[in-house]
């Protein structure tokens, strides 16, 4: 059993372990022992595809430390010094391309003594907040431009997030992704973010070394229900109750414990 609050990079008995490695073996054991799919766990299995594809991932970003950057108007260290989110940004990716992407996740919860999953229109309005973030930055203590290149929702498996592909592509920039015991299934890809300003996203790339406090994040697996609670995965036709072993490496589309594709047109990252 993964201890209930874990921080990625630190062991039971306080020493360093490589993050990659300890969030994909807390991942695994949520897996494994049919643990509901939580937003932790959905941010793990992003995590995990994210820095197989050798970006940098930031997780649960308020706000970074003081960049100590220059300001516009003058040729010295300003008051505002930081760049600030709201709201916070579940998982934040730095691409190898220079790309910035940002992740709006939602999961599994605990409803009295048994677990529900996300409304399936859940987190639409956060996500949509990203498009104009950070709210403030050492360009200016109001929004001055945004950062992301890219934004996505993404849900666990069976929540009904499918029905929002059409809405979601005629009517936002937004991607749309499943993230599941099975890998991540991307259901709409997003267009660029319209508000995105190259000004400040340059800065902010040059102050990475500001969100260090976001890259060994705190992950809170949930116990299985009580009694007359729902199991994690939903029983049902061609859904395995408990995997019999936890994928290895959660690879795109793999693995025991898969579910099925949530839409047809849905493709494998």
């Amino acid at each position: 059993m993964p201890r209930r609050r874990t921080t990625l990079g630190t062991g039971s008995l306080g020493q360093h372990v490589d993050v990659d490695r300890h969030g994909l073996e807390v991942l695994r054991r949520i897996v494994s022992r049919g643990l509901p799919f939580t937003e932790d766990a959905v941010m793990l299995a992003m995590w995990n595809t994210r820095r197989q594809r050798g970006s940098r991932c930031f997780a649960k970003v308020r706000q970074s430390s003081n960049t100590g950057a220059l300001g516009k108007r003058r040729q010295e260290v300003t008051d505002y010094t930081y760049f600030t989110f709201s709201p916070d940004i579940d998982l934040l990716e730095v691409r190898q391309s220079g790309e910035v992407v940002g992740f709006e996740l939602k999961g599994w919860g605990k409803a009295g003594r048994t677990t529900k999953p996300p409304m399936y229109y859940d987190g639409v309005d956060q996500a949509l907040a990203y498009l104009v973030n950070p709210i403030s930055s050492p360009v200016s203590q109001g929004f001055a431009g945004s950062i992301f290149d890219y934004v996505y929702l993404v849900h666990p498996p069976q929540t009904g997030v499918d029905r929002l592909t059409g809405v979601l592509e005629r009517l936002t920039p937004l991607g749309l992704a499943v993230a599941g015991p099975g890998g991540v299934t991307e259901l709409v890809k997003p267009r660029p973010n319209p508000y995105l300003n190259s000004a400040v996203k340059a800065l902010f790339l040059q102050s990475l070394d500001a969100l260090s406090a976001y890259t060994n994040p705190v992950v809170n697996p949930m116990a299985n229900p009580c009694s007359g609670g729902s199991p994690w995965p939903p029983a049902g036709p061609g859904v395995q109750e408990r995997p019999a072993e936890a994928p290895q490496g959660l690879p795109l589309g793999q693995g025991p414990g898969r579910l099925p594709a949530p839409a047809s047109r849905s493709t494998r990252w």
